[in-house]
């Protein structure tokens, strides 16, 4: 953790490793990244600030991302999780595969 800044409706936004959305109330969070549009992965220890209005700043190693927390909408549509390979002790194993012990 590098940083911590509450935003009007008690959620904590950390910079870390990404940025997350921690809501105490519930103890879930939601991590954004550089897939979402962050300037970086990585921020700086201390780099965040909150302005009069509520935008929250948070400084990293490729610039600054600032934002209204009340305008970032979570995607109500959750992802595919498709396995696409698997590898035991980084050999990979193919479907019906038993020659590894790990398959039934």
């Amino acid at each position: 953790m590098e940083s911590i800044l509450a935003d009007d409706a008690g959620n904590l936004w950390i910079g870390g490793t990404g940025l997350y959305r921690f809501t105490p109330a519930t103890h879930r969070y939601l991590r954004y990244d550089v897939a979402d549009g962050l300037q970086s992965n990585a921020f700086k220890v201390g780099a965040a600030a909150r302005g009069a209005d509520g935008t929250l700043y948070f400084g990293g190693i490729n610039g600054i991302n600032y934002f209204q927390p009340s305008e970032i909408q979570v995607n109500p549509v959750a992802p595919v999780v498709q396995i696409t390979g698997l590898r035991v002790n980084n050999k990979p194993v193919e479907v019906g595969d038993t020659s590894t012990g790990a398959c039934c």
